[in-house]
């Protein structure tokens, strides 16, 4: 089942905010042109910004996601694919210098609750995956609403969203969420689950 979670990179490293991921088996190579596209421009955009010191650590985050990416589809089992899929998680979160990074699956066939299945956290950031198994689907009404209709969460500042999203407010808040990224994971049988990004500097 985790092979669906093959394009993290363009979930997040790389997502526009226009896209959900609709993942399926064998299409990595078929996304090479797409995800080649997406990285001269964000590599353009990064040199003229920064200079080319930071061009060359993204670049090197960019091979280091490519080349997790590209493994996916080569691991011989659930083990070897869950390994993959957090050295994914990392290379993203370092790419973004995020606090966290992570995955959420459907808890129960009923799609009523959500279950934390991976997380990578940045150096002295609190996990916080144990906390979050079995977390009713109640509790992100806005959310919810926005991955149905296959559109990513954008959390620029938590504090302008107390208002339009209070119970998301109150479970991000909790865990010093000031920034996020949020975008649904869909297959051929619908929304899977999600990737998050809390607190993204970069990309």
């Amino acid at each position: 089942r985790n092979r669906s979670l093959y394009c993290l990179l363009t979930a997040s490293a790389f997502a526009d905010g226009t896209t959900a991921i609709r993942p399926g088996r064998h299409q990595t190579t078929a996304k090479t042109t797409e995800i080649k596209q997406a990285k001269e421009k964000i590599m353009g955009a990064e040199t003229a910004k920064n200079g080319e010191v930071n061009y060359q650590v993204k670049l090197q985050s960019m091979d280091r996601i490519l080349h997790e990416i590209s493994r996916m589809d080569n691991a011989e089992s659930e083990d070897d694919l869950a390994k993959v899929i957090q050295q994914i998680l990392q290379a993203i979160g370092e790419y973004t210098g995020a606090d966290r990074v992570y995955i959420f699956d459907w808890a129960n066939d009923l799609h009523d609750s959500m279950n934390n299945t991976y997380e990578w956290c940045a150096e002295d950031v609190r996990a916080e995956i144990d906390s979050l198994q079995d977390v009713p689907v109640t509790l992100l009404p806005t959310w919810m609403e926005q991955f149905y209709k296959k559109e990513p969460v954008i959390i620029d500042d938590l504090e302008k969203t107390k208002a339009s999203a209070p119970q998301e407010y109150e479970i991000l808040k909790v865990q010093s969420i000031h920034s996020l990224i949020a975008v649904p994971i869909f297959t051929s049988c619908g929304l899977k689950g999600f990737v998050g990004i809390d607190n993204p500097r970069e990309g």
